[in-house]
């Protein structure tokens, strides 16, 4: 929050600095043909050379503020929009996988991000370019109060005819949106036929079949268009209507007060003004309508991770893990029917298997991933649908197949956040497996994800589970693409720990290891 709040007040104060430089370049011609018409040298070098420089300073601030501070401005205010927005530290396992990763992208890149991004980049121009139009405003009521007066009636037109018009251009602009989004899906049910149009040689109906809509989407469009054209074309009438009642106010004093440098330096003046006004107001107003409709956005995202259920907090250690009376079944087909399992805190078991006989559902709903199911899960005698999510994953290592690289380096992935010691580092790098993968040069090289097999990464990926000392390791298929050899070597590592309990889906080991586990479950014993 400081670092925001600083950014806040270096925003004002710049935006006061440039509302001095606007209002000093509106009125400075006035005094230099003020020195012109007295031949005063050494006035006419004063005030010529501050105008040059005046105009290169506010030219660099802004560059300055549009490419540099703008943007820090925006993300600063971005990421502390979207840690208001999103209780980041309530999520679980069981809230992520309510969504997909497409649906997450979604709502955190674009609905999130890169909205709030555009909001506050909004906010950034809003606050640089509201001072000038203040200045612009107050040098005009200082030479000439009927200018002045002009300026504030046409600021208050230009702001509201908008705001009638923007609702309807959005109404449009949705309704586009919606017919869009009817004709892709029907030109991809009609793509999921197109074999059989070909097939009986119908496929010059495909026209005919999308004809209705895509009439309907260049109807949608010409609306849109027309409200958005008129909006247009309504503010540069306005624009054209105020230059004219300017020139009208330029003539009108000159012809009050006669032509001379001093009068000349006046208008002059009001020209300077007249152009700094238009251009301000013009980029004033689009951010400031823009900013509307992307708020009303904001304000509709709702991502919410808290569970109207109160969990039952889980401190102790976790000794047994039981499955009672299991029922499941998946698009009405039954998975498990009456299972019954056991597995204690230091044993080791292999569930083995033909794909779709339930092993990864099964560690899906002891993780609390799935939850249709009928029967009980109890953990150290207590009921899984009771206890926080939280608490379970800080005693549980869930490692699949999905995952990736995130650091700048292995070093980085395998700490993953956790207090760095280099002799666990070491450990655990010998337990993965990773000695020959892992050196001084490619720990401080940055990651580049060519440069890495599956087999490494997914080895990459234990030896970070494997640093957070977690007693209980459940591995989902995610040391099948590293070869025989080497799997086997991290298998007997991980077999050698005793205080570990470790659940294990895979279809990669040998039969030496088979006396090795505690316990083989053989899932298709139960279908």
């Amino acid at each position: 929050m400081r670092t925001i709040f600083k950014y806040n007040i270096i925003n004002i104060i710049i935006s006061i600095f440039n509302f001095a430089l606007t209002f000093y370049l509106a009125i400075a011609p006035k005094f230099l043909f003020e020195a012109i018409s007295k031949t005063n040298l050494q006035n006419i070098l004063i005030f010529g050379l501050s105008q040059i420089l005046a105009l290169i300073t506010s030219g660099l601030i802004s560059v300055f503020y549009a490419s540099y501070f703008a943007t820090l401005f925006s993300l600063k205010n971005t990421n502390n929009f979207i840690k208001t927005k999103i209780k980041i530290k309530d999520i679980n396992y069981k809230s992520f996988y309510s969504k997909t990763e497409g649906e997450w992208n979604s709502l955190l890149f674009n609905d999130l991000f890169t909205n709030s991004n555009q909001y506050y980049i909004g906010v950034a121009v809003f606050y640089f370019t509201l001072f000038p139009l203040f200045a612009s405003v107050a040098s005009a009521f200082w030479l000439n109060y009927i200018l002045g007066i002009v300026m504030i009636l046409f600021s208050i037109i230009w702001l509201f005819y908008p705001l009638f018009l923007k609702e309807k251009i959005n109404k449009k602009i949705q309704e586009r949106l919606n017919k869009l989004s009817k004709l892709n899906a029907n030109v991809s049910n009609v793509l999921k036929k197109i074999d059989g149009l070909l097939f009986f040689n119908k496929i010059q109906v495909l026209p005919k079949i999308i004809k209705s809509d895509v009439e309907n989407l260049a109807e949608a469009n010409a609306s849109k268009n027309f409200w958005t054209r008129l909006s247009s074309s309504i503010s540069t009438f306005i624009e054209y209507f105020l230059t004219i009642i300017m020139n009208l106010v330029i003539i009108l004093t000159s012809t009050q007060v006669g032509l001379g440098y001093l009068k000349t330096g006046i208008l002059v003046s009001i020209s300077t003004i007249v152009s700094f006004f238009l251009q301000r107001i013009t980029t004033f107003m689009q951010y400031f309508l823009n900013n509307i409709a992307i708020k009303k956005g904001l304000k509709k995202v709702d991502i919410n991770f808290y569970d109207s259920q109160k969990w039952e907090n889980f401190e102790e250690k976790i000794e047994t893990i039981r499955v009672e009376n299991l029922n499941f079944s998946y698009e009405n087909k039954p998975v498990f029917k009456n299972l019954n399992l056991q597995f204690d805190s230091g044993k080791k078991y292999l569930l083995k298997g033909p794909n779709g006989c339930g092993k990864s559902t099964l560690l899906k709903i002891i993780l609390g991933l799935q939850e249709n199911y009928q029967g009980k899960i109890l953990i150290n005698n207590r009921d899984l649908q009771k206890i926080n999510p939280l608490d379970l994953v800080k005693q549980i290592s869930y490692l699949d197949s999905n995952f990736d690289l995130i650091g700048e380096n292995i070093a980085e992935n395998i700490y993953f956040f956790n207090e760095q010691n280099k002799n666990k580092l070491n450990k655990v790098i010998r337990d993965a497996v990773l000695e020959n993968d892992f050196s001084e040069t490619k720990n401080k090289e940055e990651i580049d994800q060519k440069d890495f097999s599956v087999g490494q990464k997914q080895r990459i990926n234990l030896a970070s589970h494997l640093y957070e000392s977690k007693k209980i390791m459940i591995i989902d298929e995610s040391l099948s693409n590293i070869d025989i050899k080497t799997a086997n070597k991290i298998l007997e590592k991980l077999l050698s720990k005793t205080d570990l309990m470790l659940i294990l889906i895979s279809h990669h080991y040998s039969e030496f290891h088979d006396l090795k586990f505690d316990r083989i479950i053989d899932f298709a014993e139960f279908e």
